[in-house]
């Protein structure tokens, strides 16, 4: 189960995503703090949705391919219900965060990124 939530949000990317948020954290900031770890896991959240969002609309057409037939909403393990499910729950708990941080226009610069 945790194998196939890793690869329905791609985890590692997304993880990597983040990373570059967290090194421009600091260089923007030039310090490090507990708003770091808080702004990054935010990212982190909104990447993770953003890649379990794209695979929902494609999961008919991933099954068909030998390279995206295994991920869990295409092979049928999870339900394209399931995936919406996981990815509303990270946006509103990025949402969340983000908002304590930065308010309004964290909230808005967020949403911008799920066009």
């Amino acid at each position: 189960m945790i194998k196939d939530f890793i690869v329905l949000t791609k985890f590692v990317l997304s993880f990597a995503v983040s990373l570059s948020a967290l090194f421009a954290y600091i260089m923007a900031k030039g310090e490090v703090g507990v708003d770091m770890f808080l702004a990054t896991f935010a990212v982190l959240l909104v990447a993770l949705d953003v890649s379990t969002l794209t695979q929902y609309p494609e999961y008919k057409e991933d099954a068909l391919m030998e390279r995206t037939k295994h991920r869990p909403v295409a092979s049928g393990k999870w339900s394209p219900r399931t995936a919406v499910i996981i990815a509303a729950m990270l946006i509103i708990s990025s949402l969340f965060l983000i908002y304590d941080l930065l308010g309004f226009i964290g909230v808005d610069l967020f949403l911008f990124s799920f066009l």
